[in-house]
């Protein structure tokens, strides 16, 4: 009988794991936050991440604008963030939107200050327990001189340089 039990134990542990992982409603968002030196309004071998930059993650209904989920995050020292989100927000339109800088010589934002991040549940793909978005950054006020040479190496902008 003690065989048995274990069993059943077992079986129905196992069961109860593989079901809520299957309707697991909680899961992170991960990104990373860069400085552009280049003012190009993209990251380069020459972006440096940003420490300490406020993250917010929210979500709205796709037909009304209030504000249904809302956490934050904060980016470490690699400029990486992880913000957790919980519940099923699959009819809702949700988004990384980065606060202000603190960062004085990095503050101007790249094109939008935010992405949109599609969450899918109910789905093969909601077995994912963490969602990348893509970089965003800020475009540094001063050119980094090393921004010339990488143009000129990629040859960015299709531009015959003599030298």
């Amino acid at each position: 009988m003690g065989k048995a039990s274990s069993l059943v134990i077992l079986i129905v542990s196992a069961a109860l794991c593989f079901s809520a992982h299957g309707y697991n409603n909680t899961y992170n968002i991960q990104g990373r936050i860069y400085c552009d030196p280049c003012r190009l309004q993209q990251e380069t071998r020459t972006s440096i991440p940003l420490k300490g930059v406020k993250v917010i993650l929210q979500c709205k209904p796709i037909e009304s604008g209030s504000v249904t989920y809302t956490n934050t995050g904060i980016t470490d020292q690699n400029g990486m963030y992880i913000i957790p989100m919980e519940g099923d927000h699959k009819s809702d339109h949700c988004e990384i939107l980065t606060d202000q800088t603190t960062h004085p010589s990095c503050s101007e934002t790249v094109a939008t200050k935010g992405d949109r991040v599609t969450v899918l549940m109910n789905t093969d793909v909601s077995s994912f327990s963490t969602y990348f978005v893509r970089p965003l950054g800020f475009m540094s006020k001063e050119l980094d001189p090393r921004c010339v040479q990488m143009v000129k190496e990629y040859d960015i902008f299709n531009i015959k340089v003599d030298d």
